[in-house]
């Protein structure tokens, strides 16, 4: 490097601190799930959840244990994840701006380094493993380039073990090199990448039974019900046009990326040493959008690199064809102050979500931190670490910074740490968590509401549990917030005794069995009431139609067989869609019953079939 080069590189590191200091204090809820994972193994050695819960649902295991050391050292996480997160950045935007350099694209070098190390998207996954990853990819593609091949391929495995879709860039990088460059198998950097990768996923394999996370299932079951980081059913395509739309509201300037990215593209292949981060981000964007997942803001992350980039080889060629210095700064420079700009103004504004001072309008845009909401889980979460006992359940929506200040063992109703709820939400079955679980307490809103489920007059939810105190915060409300209320289980729950059975539809849908109460059950009270269903693989001969609809109702009869009482599943969510049903597998679904006053117990379920809209 020159001193031209390090005097831009020093420049660069100013943007970033400038930046960092300013957006600091911003924190993104999931991120809390990895500090989770990070305190625990700082305590136990172990990289779970919580002693409670021994799922591998983190999709980050290297970030994790990253964390985990600094913890053990006895640096706060949070704020360690954040100062990774800022070097991050500026070590994202060196490696895409050296890789420039190498080829003498000097413009496009300033151009991709600046806007890499300024762009909102990734200033707003502060805290998470976002940039980390990036800044793995990006060294991964630059050592490629200088055919450093054996350090290309130990960064694609760290790829990999900080986030599973990092499978990606190994699979472009093997693509390039066996097919486009025609060259034989580099066996050094396969034993490199080997040497890596295999023995952390053994000890996740053994650790967990598996090496593969359930974040996957859990994010296809999210998209299953319409839950998203953005609207209801919002898909992986309209939240980056959302967010496009939000940074185009904050400034005109933005709409000088469209034709700059476009021209760039023309230019692309000529410059054909910046394919891998142009492709690495289309084939991220691609295998999302495949896979049918939930969408959050920070999954568009990985398109920056690539998106700078184009921009900047764009500028470096429209810079060069003016001809005189002097010109080729005016122009040149002028182009980057204007995309600067824009990105300064997001940048400031996120500022304003942090604090908590942006408009519940400018909220809406989906391109603010909200701060608002952060403050009021982190005052939750502490109310629950000071007023309960440490081995109590809790469960929440937002499982992030609750659990993580509230430190125990934790039920997520979004499926991130509990596998089987994010398998009952991929089959419409919403109300399953609370039943089965039967938390001590639960976290929700003043109308207590779980996906459009309202339970504030579910006479079950009522007779089991009460609020015990109310947490708000003047601004979390005037952002359209509902306060948060803390429900505490009145009842300890009655065991629940298994009953084999064998009732079998039309379709081969079979009920394997039921459980009830086995525990005092007095009349007036509400059972608890578990249905064990089987569907038999596709192979068995059996076929079932997408439009078919299980409605399942309890019936409770006398001892002269008349019904006595009677309740849907959950009372508010009935219809459980076949086609969304994991084949060969037992899958529960709870009702509740009320207990007639003069009744004799003698339960038992009487009806079940199928009804179509």
């Amino acid at each position: 490097m020159t001193p031209r080069h390090f005097a831009a590189v020093a420049a660069l590191g100013l943007v970033v601190i400038v930046s960092g200091i300013q957006l600091f204090s911003l924190a993104v809820d999931d991120a809390y799930i990895t500090y989770s994972f990070a305190r625990n193994l700082a305590r136990t050695g172990r990289l779970i959840y919580h002693p409670t819960n021994l799922e591998f649902s983190i999709s980050s295991p290297l970030y994790a244990v990253i964390l985990g050391i600094g913890g053990r050292a006895g640096l706060p996480i949070p704020t360690l994840s954040n100062v990774l997160s800022v070097a991050s950045i500026f070590g994202s935007s060196v490696y895409l701006m050296l890789l420039c350099y190498r080829h003498k694209k000097m413009w496009a070098a300033i151009t991709a380094g600046l806007l890499l190390a300024t762009s909102p998207m990734m200033w707003l996954a502060l805290g998470l493993e976002t940039s980390f990853f990036v800044l793995v990819v990006l060294a991964a593609f630059y050592h490629f380039d200088r055919e450093q091949y054996v350090v290309a391929a130990v960064l694609a495995a760290f790829a990999i073990l900080t986030r599973g879709d990092g499978v990606l860039v190994g699979g472009l990088l093997g693509f390039y090199y066996l097919i486009v460059l025609r060259r034989r198998v580099p066996w050094n950097a396969v034993v490199a990448f080997a040497i890596v990768l295999i023995p952390a996923l053994l000890y996740l394999a053994l650790s967990f039974g598996s090496p593969f996370p359930t974040t996957l299932e859990t994010k296809q079951g999210q998209a299953a019900i319409g839950f998203s980081g953005f609207f209801p059913w919002t898909t992986i395509p309209q939240g980056l046009q959302i967010m496009l739309r939000g940074w185009l509201g904050q400034s005109f300037l933005y709409y000088l990326w469209l034709p700059l990215t476009l021209l760039g593209l023309l230019f692309l292949p000529f410059s054909r040493w910046g394919w891998g981060v142009v492709a690495w981000g289309v084939a991220q964007f691609a295998s999302y959008v495949l896979l049918d997942v939930a969408p959050y803001t920070w999954y568009y992350a990985p398109l920056v690199p690539g998106a700078v980039l184009l921009v900047g080889l764009a500028i470096q060629e429209l810079a060069g064809r003016v001809g005189r210095v002097w010109p080729q700064l005016l122009a040149g420079g002028v182009l980057l102050s204007c995309l600067t700009l824009a990105q300064v103004i997001s940048l400031r504004a996120a500022v304003s979500g942090i604090k908590a001072e942006a408009s519940p309008e400018a909220m809406q845009s989906k391109v603010l931190p909200n701060g608002g909401y952060n403050d009021l889980f982190r005052a939750t979460g502490d109310w629950i670490k000071a007023n309960t006992p440490r081995d109590a359940t809790v469960a929440v929506n937002d499982v992030g910074i609750i659990g993580y200040y509230a430190d125990r063992p934790m039920i997520d109703f979004l499926g991130i740490l509990q596998s089987d709820v994010s398998g009952a939400m991929g089959r419409n079955d919403l109300f399953y968590t609370i039943p089965h679980y039967f938390p001590d307490y639960i976290v929700l809103g003043e109308k207590p509401i779980i996906y459009n489920i309202s339970l504030h007059d579910d006479p079950w939810f009522t007779a089991n549990y009460k609020p015990v105190t109310r947490l708000s915060t003047e601004r979390f409300e005037q952002l359209g917030g509902s306060p948060l209320v803390v429900f505490q289980r009145i009842y300890d729950p009655v065991p629940l005794t298994e009953q084999p059975t064998n009732i079998e539809l039309s379709s081969g849908m079979t009920m394997i069995s039921y459980a009830i109460g086995s525990g005092p059950l007095r009349p007036g009270d509400w059972m608890r009431v578990r249905q064990n269903w089987h569907i038999p693989p596709s192979a068995d001969s059996y076929s079932y139609d997408m439009e078919k609809v299980l409605h399942i109702t309890t019936h409770l009869a006398n001892k002269d067989g008349e019904v006595v009482s009677e309740r849907s599943a959950a009372n508010v969510r009935t219809d459980f869609y076949l086609g969304h049903w994991a084949e060969g597998e037992i899958s529960p679904i709870y009702t509740t019953v009320a207990l007639p006053n003069d009744l004799v117990l003698q339960p038992h379920i009487d009806k079940i079939g199928f009804l179509r809209r």
